[in-house]
């Protein structure tokens, strides 16, 4: 409500720097993705999008050394 996708990801990152984000949408313009990425998405799914292929890349995000631990959540 009242800021972009990529607005709430930009404070987010200036709040938690290793957040880790993944951004689905229904718009394709390569510039959004593009920005996305150089922003440190890691990754960008575009609607409709495979929930398996979802499910496999988000899972990923949570194994080995950049594991999110339950420390860095408070």
């Amino acid at each position: 409500p009242g800021m972009s996708g990529l607005e709430i990801f930009k404070k987010l990152k200036t709040i938690i720097p290793d957040t880790k984000v993944v951004i689905m949408t229904a718009y394709g313009e390569m510039e959004m993705v593009e920005q996305a990425i150089d922003m440190g998405a890691s990754y960008y799914f575009l609607k409709p999008f495979d929930v398996f292929e979802l499910k496999d890349k988000v899972s990923g995000l949570f194994e080995g050394p950049d594991q999110i631990t339950e420390t860095s959540l408070f």
